[in-house]
């Protein structure tokens, strides 16, 4: 208490005013981290960094010195209820999950590029905040120059070691997040999963193939990664393909696909 008292006096600030309002910041910061507790999880779902021990050694700190200044364990436990009773409901998972309309891809899309922007507004002034300062700091995809979105997080996630995440890209391409519909970077974004060893993208490559969408039609490639996905475990495409094509592509599909396999030890 001394302590705080000396403060004040070196502000120049009457004890008593000065005391009320280090205890009402503090007050405000407690309120602040644990509103704010189910926003940082989320945050983390798209590369923020969260630091639990500091955090957890801030939020001590803080209620350290209040007990100091004189509040009550009581009255610090009421704030703490309070705050929690406050705590910011904005739940990232299910907004995504409502955004999906089953009948509309493009549409679900869309809205969940626009969720992803929400949460993503969320985060950043959470990061600015001085309370969480080096608590909640920028990771991943986050210290990268890409645009803050849904679909460039994905990409970035796709490059960096989960190529299936092609397919949502593909399909966000294909949707028309872009704003318009991009064919050619549908069928790139499949090619890269499907190059990488993704089953489900190299079975909708092959669909792009047989269908000549965002490519020339090529039934001997259809046919190479239809053969490419089933061994990888996905086979939607392989019978569509092999009831259309001749029997001498499915032959030079067949041996292409083989080749490749053996080259990435499948």
């Amino acid at each position: 208490m001394k302590t705080w008292l000396a403060l004040c006096a070196l502000l120049g600030v009457a004890a008593s005013p000065c005391m009320a309002q280090t205890i009402a910041k503090d007050e405000t910061t407690i309120n602040n981290y644990i509103r704010n507790g189910h926003l940082v999880g989320d945050c983390v779902t798209i590369d923020f960094a969260y630091d639990a021990d500091l955090s957890g050694k801030k939020l001590d700190a803080v209620q350290k010195r209040l007990l100091a200044k004189g509040v009550s364990q009581a009255k610090l436990n009421t704030l703490i209820v309070q705050a929690e009773a406050q705590g910011d409901s904005y739940d990232f998972s299910a907004e995504m999950n409502d955004a999906i309309q089953p009948d509309d891809m493009a549409a679900s899309l869309k809205a969940m590029q626009a969720v992803f922007g929400t949460l993503q507004n969320r985060c950043d002034a959470l990061a600015a905040d001085p309370d969480f300062a080096n608590v909640i700091t920028r990771a991943g995809y986050q210290l990268t120059n890409g645009p803050k979105s849904y679909l460039g997080q994905t990409l970035y996630q796709a490059q960096t070691g989960n190529p299936h995440k092609y397919v949502m890209a593909g399909m966000m391409y294909s949707a028309g997040v872009t704003p318009d519909p991009d064919h050619v970077l549908e069928f790139n974004a499949y090619m890269a999963g499907a190059e990488a060893g993704d089953a489900s993208s190299a079975d909708l490559l092959a669909s792009n193939y047989l269908g000549g969408v965002g490519t020339t039609e090529n039934d001997v490639q259809a046919e190479k990664w239809a053969v490419i996905a089933d061994n990888l475990g996905s086979s939607d495409a392989l019978p569509l393909v092999d009831e259309r094509i001749t029997p001498a592509q499915k032959t030079q599909g067949q041996a292409l696909a083989q080749a490749w396999l053996k080259a990435h030890g499948r």
